[in-house]
């Protein structure tokens, strides 16, 4: 699984706190995770690299989400991303 967190700069600290976050409860759960805070690319760049690198699972996080307390899960194959509540 990969957790890919998108922000603007005014935005990066809060987003990237909130993923490691989330990266400790997915890695908790006995799941292999990996956060990419890479800001070279985009978002949609960034999505097809690990889904060219067979990562099935991802999870995009901003700053919209961060306020929500949601992050959206993504499937790779899933024609719909979804949101799920973080803990």
């Amino acid at each position: 699984m990969i957790i890919i967190p998108i922000f603007w700069q005014k935005d990066k600290d809060a987003v990237i706190a909130a993923a490691r976050v989330c990266m400790q409860h997915i890695s908790d759960a006995g799941i292999k995770v990996d956060l990419d805070t890479t800001n070279t690319h985009t978002p949609g760049a960034k999505f097809r690299y690990w889904e060219e690198r067979g990562v099935k699972f991802r999870v995009e996080l901003g700053p919209e989400d961060v306020t929500n307390g949601t992050a959206v899960l993504a499937i790779c194959g899933a024609p719909v991303p979804t949101t799920v509540w973080l803990l």
